[in-house]
């Protein structure tokens, strides 16, 4: 569906306490939606993962 490209998430802080997610390609396959979970806006996504060289559609680093 739409162009491809790179994804990468870091929750936490603090050595230790970190953990990052690197998708690099990343293609939606339709179109993200936002809704209201009791007060709360929820993005949903859906899309598909594929490898950029070799084996890496997902690398998970914990820091």
């Amino acid at each position: 569906m739409g162009t491809e490209g790179a994804l990468q998430l870091i929750h936490g802080v603090g050595a230790g306490n970190i953990i990052q997610i690197d998708m690099p390609t990343l293609q939606l396959t339709s179109p993200p939606t936002i809704s209201d979970d009791n007060g709360v806006a929820m993005l949903t996504a859906q899309f598909s993962v594929k490898p950029n060289t070799g084996n890496d559609e997902l690398i998970v680093v914990a820091k």
